[in-house]
């Protein structure tokens, strides 16, 4: 794996697409079997699916997998779609539908209310690794702010997006919670050791979404909520964890 000098080359192109000819892949945030029963309620067969971010995840192969085949596959590097695109065609008899777009999440090439469901996971973060979680610059709120701007478009009214993270709800839930996005966002943590956070939004504040039903059903086990900070002992071994969460260990 090639780490980068500087956690701020998280938010490079070039860093990825480079790291991205060496790497044959990487989950972060957990493996989809980890969250699928989070993420599953919340989509149907007949979705049509972005994933932001792809990378040399095996999400998109995972959720296929599950029966959720209409997935577009998007990332900034085109290394990692071409890679990934012939690995998943090798191993997967049927991936007619599954498609593989090379865009920047700052400016997503779809039309408006084209998904059904949108899913990030561990994308969002980039835009946060060159300043400590306290102490956010202009430019990456307002990176943060142009991304989720033209997921909430691409988005289907009545769709939910699905951004799962490093990030606990009080740094993160400002953004999702902003009232620009006509939708509800409400989290859950996950993970045993360290503490991964997911969060769902349905667009439109008038359509109250599956997730709410699971979200409710969850409330029952306090353990599932998040009310307690992730524990630096069993951060990931990236430096870039690290910078996002340093300050919590203060």
């Amino acid at each position: 794996t090639v780490l980068p000098e500087k956690t701020c080359q998280y938010a490079s192109a070039e860093y990825w697409d480079q790291r991205f000819k060496e790497e044959e892949e990487r989950e972060w945030c957990q493996q989809y079997e980890d969250f699928k029963h989070l993420l599953q309620p919340l989509l149907k067969p007949t979705d049509l699916i972005l994933i932001v971010g792809c990378g040399n995840s095996k999400l998109g192969q995972n959720l296929a997998q599950a029966g959720f085949y209409n997935v577009v596959n998007c990332d900034i590097s085109p290394s990692v779609l071409h890679n990934m695109n012939y690995k998943v065609r090798r191993e997967l008899q049927s991936t007619q539908q599954m498609q593989w777009i090379c865009c920047n999440m700052l400016n997503l090439p779809f039309r408006i209310n084209t998904f059904d469901a949108i899913i990030e996971k561990g994308t969002l973060d980039v835009w946060f690794t060159e300043d400590s979680a306290w102490n956010v610059s202009a430019r990456a709120q307002l990176r943060m702010q142009n991304t989720l701007d033209e997921i909430f478009n691409c988005l289907k009214i009545g769709g939910n997006f699905v951004s799962i993270t490093f990030s606990d709800p009080y740094f993160r839930m400002k953004y999702y919670q902003n009232q620009r996005y006509d939708w509800i966002a409400q989290s859950l943590r996950f993970g045993n050791d360290f503490h991964y956070y997911f969060y769902a939004m349905t667009k439109s504040s008038n359509q109250i979404g599956t997730y709410k039903i699971l979200f409710q059903q969850q409330q029952s086990d306090a353990n599932n909520f998040c009310d307690i900070e992730p524990m630096h002992e069993y951060m990931d071994e990236e430096d870039y964890m690290l910078k996002i969460f340093d300050e919590l260990m203060d």
